[in-house]
């Protein structure tokens, strides 16, 4: 079973070579930046205040844990609906 995510150009994620996450399910560029910044690190665990770093580079929200905590609930519920939790693409929440 193959799995490839796309990163540049496009956001999708294929299984076997069908799309089973488009960049359409995603609401906009913070949570494709989200999404696409945690693929890129998948090797190491990444801080919320490094995401935070991220996804506002200059003015930091007040509201930036919930806005995180909100953006990682959409995710995993994304890659769970899609049965991606079973195939190691899963994250947890620190």
């Amino acid at each position: 079973m193959g799995i490839r995510v796309y990163v540049t150009g496009r956001a999708d994620v294929e299984v076997d070579g069908q799309v089973v996450i488009n960049e359409r399910r995603f609401r906009g560029k913070q949570d494709r930046l989200f999404f696409v910044y945690l693929v890129c690190e998948r090797s190491r665990s990444v801080a919320k205040e490094e995401l935070a770093s991220v996804l506002w580079l200059e003015d930091q929200s007040d509201a930036w844990e919930a806005t995180i905590s909100a953006l990682t609930s959409r995710l995993a519920g994304m890659l769970s609906s899609e049965g991606l939790g079973d195939l190691g693409m899963s994250f947890s929440r620190q």
